[in-house]
C-alpha cells in the first residue's frame, strides 16, 4: 500500500471541524458497504455502543483491512461529516475541499 494516502489523510485533520472524522477506503464506492462491514467486524468493541462511527474512525483496524482485502485497489480519503441518526454521511476529501472552499495540497498521488 502507498504511504502517500495515509499521509494525506493525518495532513487533513487540521481541517475538519468538531465531531468530523476521515477514513481511508476504496476509492470505488460500491466497494464501500463490504468494506466498513469487514471493519466493523474487525474493530475491536469498547465501552461505547458499537456504531460504524466508532469501527471507520479505530485507523489500526481500518489500516488492516485495507491491507487485507484492498492492497492492490486504488484508495481515497473519506470525510465523515458527524454522527447522523439516517447513518453514514460522508464524502471524499476532493468533495469537501471543494464545497468548503479549502486550498487543500494537491490530492492527486
Amino acid at each position: 500500500m502507498n504511504d502517500y494516502i495515509f499521509n494525506l489523510e493525518k495532513e487533513f485533520q487540521a481541517y475538519l471541524p468538531e465531531g468530523y472524522y476521515t477514513f481511508i477506503g476504496p476509492a470505488h464506492q460500491e466497494l464501500l458497504g463490504d468494506f466498513t462491514s469487514v471493519v466493523n467486524l474487525v474493530a475491536p468493541a469498547n465501552n461505547i455502543a458499537r456504531t460504524i462511527n466508532n469501527t471507520l474512525s479505530n485507523k489500526k483496524a481500518v489500516k488492516q483491512v485495507l491491507s487485507a482485502l484492498y492492497h492492490d485497489a486504488e484508495l481515497k480519503v473519506y470525510v465523515v461529516e458527524g454522527d447522523s441518526p439516517y447513518g453514514l454521511v460522508y464524502t471524499t476529501v476532493e468533495e469537501y475541499c471543494e464545497r468548503a472552499d479549502i486550498q487543500f495540497r494537491s490530492l492527486s498521488s
